[in-house]
């Protein structure tokens, strides 16, 4: 089933994907629409969608898609650090090319070989909210560090996780604009950093002296106990 409508229109009609189960998206550029991207995370997830259909009210039916997205850009499909519901290849040119008229016949004439394959697969067991493992390729690699903003590439290179050491947010943002290409370096102020830093490292007042700090990382990788948790403002150490 062609899903572009049901992932782009605004009113939410999306009754041709009630009992799909291949959801085919082409030339549509995700990553331009918060709406598309949103729906699309939650329904390669869902166990029931939510149908609305024209003149009818909406109802759930059991989640049955599986989503495959074509396009000639790269960024058209928005793959972030940490996403683990897509995964990309690159899909060369053939060297043999197969008319369309034959190709189609080839495939219908696979067809129950293919099914019949798939029903005696056995698949791994999976610990995750999906049903399979999701296959990290290189490809995709190279799209999640494209999407990257400079913070996030920053804390990648140069920073180390490490529970219960910290870094003063002056000796942080002074690492960074160093680091920064000089061009770039007037769009970070302390206020972006300190709104764009990931939560999971908390940002307070050491005990100590009152400096402000990033908790739970450092510029080297070391051996270090407990970690750092914010109370009351405060950066405090709990083992």
């Amino acid at each position: 089933m062609r899903a572009d409508h049901a992932i782009e229109n605004q009113s939410g009609f999306n009754g041709e994907l009630e009992n799909a189960i291949i959801c085919v998206i082409e030339e549509v550029n995700l990553s331009k629409s918060r709406t598309a991207y949103n729906r699309i995370k939650d329904w390669v997830t869902s166990r029931h969608l939510n149908i609305r259909k024209l003149y009818h009210g909406p109802y759930h039916v059991p989640n049955s898609t599986h989503w495959v997205q074509c396009a000639n850009d790269s960024s058209y499909c928005p793959i972030f650090s940490g996403d683990t519901r897509i995964t990309m290849c690159y899909v060369d040119t053939l060297l043999d090319l197969i008319p369309k008229k034959e190709l189609i016949v080839r495939l219908e004439k696979e067809a129950p070989d293919f099914i019949a394959s798939l029903l005696h697969l056995e698949l791994p067991r999976s610990i995750d909210r999906l049903n399979l493992p999701v296959i990290n390729t290189g490809d995709k690699e190279t799209i999640q560090e494209q999407n990257e903003s400079a913070l996030e590439t920053f804390m990648r290179e140069k920073i180390f996780v490490v529970p219960g050491e910290l870094i003063t947010v002056k000796d942080f943002y002074d690492s960074f604009i160093s680091w920064l290409d000089p061009d770039e370096a007037h769009n970070w102020s302390k206020i972006r950093v300190g709104k764009e830093m990931l939560t999971k490292y908390p940002k307070g007042r050491r005990p100590e002296d009152g400096h402000w700090s990033f908790g739970n990382i450092s510029f080297k990788l070391i051996e270090s106990e407990g970690k750092y948790v914010l109370n009351n403002g405060m950066l405090r150490k709990v083992i």
